[in-house]
This record gives C-alpha cells, sequence and structure tokens, in this order.
C-alpha cells in the first residue's frame, strides 16, 4: 500500500540527489582535467558533449564543434586523415563488436599553426536495452611524451652508431 509508494519515492529522491551531485562533480572535475571528454549521436553527425578542455587542446571554441560536428576533420594533419574518421570508428565496431575501444594517435594543427598529438581513446555507448545510441572518449594532448619518446629514440640511434663506430675502430687498430 501507501508505505511501499511512499518508500518508492524516497528512494527516486535519494537517487535524484545523488545524480545531481555526481553531475556537478563530473561538471568541476571536466572544468579542471587538461583532458578533452566527448560525446557524439549514434550517426556520429551530433556532438552531444564537449568539455572545456577542447578549448585549451585545439585552441578552438567548443562552438564550433556544436554547430559543425565534423569540423575537427579539419583540424587533422593531412598525413593522419587516414587514421581518425567517423567511418573509421563505424568499421571498427563492425569488425570488433560492442565491447571494442578504439585508440587512435593523431596530429592535430591549432590555431597558431603548431602540431599536437592526440591520444584519442574511445568506445561505442549503449543504453540499458543495449541499442547502441553513440560514441563517447577521451582526448588527450601527448606532445610532450612524443616528443621525449622520439628524443630517447634519436639518442639510443645516436649510442649504436658510436658503439659501431667504436667496433669497427678497434677490429681495424687490432689487425694492424
Amino acid at each position: 500500500g501507501f508505505a511501499g509508494i511512499a518508500k518508492d519515492i524516497t528512494r527516486e529522491q535519494h537517487r535524484l540527489v545523488e545524480l545531481e551531485q555526481a553531475s556537478h562533480f563530473f561538471r568541476y572535475f571536466a572544468e579542471k582535467i587538461p583532458a578533452v571528454f566527448w560525446a557524439r549521436d549514434d550517426t556520429c553527425n551530433q556532438q552531444l558533449y564537449l568539455s572545456p578542455g577542447y578549448e585549451k587542446v585545439w585552441g578552438r571554441k567548443r562552438e564550433t564543434l556544436y554547430e559543425n560536428p565534423n569540423s575537427w576533420l579539419d583540424t587533422l594533419h593531412p598525413d593522419d586523415r587516414h587514421i581518425a574518421s567517423n567511418n573509421r570508428r563505424f568499421e571498427t565496431l563492425l569488425e570488433r563488436g560492442a565491447q571494442v575501444q578504439y585508440e587512435y594517435r593523431y596530429r592535430i594543427i591549432v590555431p597558431s599553426g603548431d602540431v599536437r598529438w592526440i591520444k584519442d581513446t574511445s568506445f561505442p555507448i549503449h543504453d540499458d536495452n543495449n541499442q547502441f545510441i553513440g560514441f563517447a572518449g577521451i582526448a588527450e594532448d601527448i606532445t610532450k611524451e612524443v616528443l621525449y619518446e622520439r628524443e630517447l629514440l634519436e639518442a639510443k640511434q645516436r649510442a649504436e652508431v658510436a658503439n659501431q663506430a667504436k667496433s669497427d675502430f678497434l677490429a681495424m687498430i687490432s689487425h694492424e
């Protein structure tokens, strides 16, 4: 009877309060983190959410993506346009299924002309009825890490060349 209904309403009110608190917490978190949280609809043609980090990483206003969701493709480095695309996400989803997690590394060109490396981790989103409703992801600026990896690789290659030269020199001396 009435007690059961009252209990259900109270439980529902608690859930709403929890959701509201979580929503506030998420908003503050999304504003502080330097990464970009994003969500797209099931066609990939509508930007459902884009965190403030987009403006820091891409150097562009979020409104540009809400107005023209595919404008991010224009920011891709020409050599990386084949790597990151909406079609690529759908192809991978069809090949690998609902549990797939994508990780793309690509370069973007920011308005200043600088190149930034992005690691974009994303996944398909399904509702409670297991219906595909879109994609969501986190895009991070990994430029510093990529440049550091390159420096390490170049240093390793220089050391190998120097080692080979030393070995060749010692082999030549020992034959004299």
